[in-house]
């Protein structure tokens, strides 16, 4: 081999050697520029978490909707039921007094009644007791008013009028017995004096009797009287 050849041969072999050098410094140097461009392989997780934070926190909890939604409505549900019940309330506390006063009001008006009615029933006049049976007539009722009205005329007029008889009642006092709206009864001490041709004087008797009311298109009439 010549010096020429050798010079050829030496000038070859180092062109294909930084060849060779410069290629492996390109490719080193795309792959760095690949590296340093390529996303973490973890960013996607990291980009996600963040994701979910971000959400939850903008998201209400549903602790807070929960009772921050539903509470009022069960309060408003219960203060609805609390009005109810107090509506309610005050209407029985009306109610009872009303009926209380109702009661009230029968007493009063059945004593009356009975006071009046006792009295007419008891006495007579023989000079006027077709009027006087007419008028105690008006304060009977029922079973009662018929069997009064046979006995004054089947007997007691006929005798009174033959017996010259007077007989005159008298309330010495009266007590209520039990009271409703429309039925009362009422026990009553009564007095009686007795005059007539065959009595040397006037004859007293007392006696008890307890009396039955009702209320008729609101006026209290005598459905019953018993000696007790």
């Amino acid at each position: 081999m010549t010096g020429k050849d050798e010079v050829s041969t030496v000038t070859t072999t180092e062109v294909a050697e930084a060849e060779e050098a410069e290629q492996e410094e390109v490719e080193a140097e795309n792959a760095q520029s690949e590296e340093d461009t390529a996303e973490p392989e973890d960013a996607p997780r990291k980009t996600s978490r963040v994701k979910v934070v971000a959400s939850a926190l903008l998201r209400p909890p549903r602790a807070v909707w929960r009772f921050g939604l539903r509470r009022p409505v069960g309060a408003v549900t219960a203060m609805v039921v609390v009005v109810a019940v107090l509506a309610a309330g005050v209407g029985w506390l009306a109610w009872q007094r009303g009926d209380q006063q109702a009661v009230e009001a029968a007493r009063t008006q059945a004593v009356d009644a009975a006071r009046e009615g006792v009295v007419a029933a008891l006495s007579y006049d023989y000079h006027s007791i077709d009027s006087d049976v007419a008028k105690a007539r008006g304060s009977l009722t029922g079973s009662f008013l018929d069997d009064y009205t046979k006995l004054m005329n089947g007997t007691v007029i006929q005798v009174a009028k033959s017996q010259e008889t007077v007989t005159k009642a008298a309330i010495a006092d009266a007590a209520v017995v039990s009271a409703g709206t429309d039925e009362v009864q009422v026990l009553l001490f009564v007095n009686q004096t007795t005059t007539g041709k065959q009595l040397s004087g006037p004859k007293l008797d007392g006696s008890r009797v307890q009396t039955t009311l009702e209320n008729i298109d609101g006026k209290w009439l005598i459905s019953a009287l018993q000696p007790v």
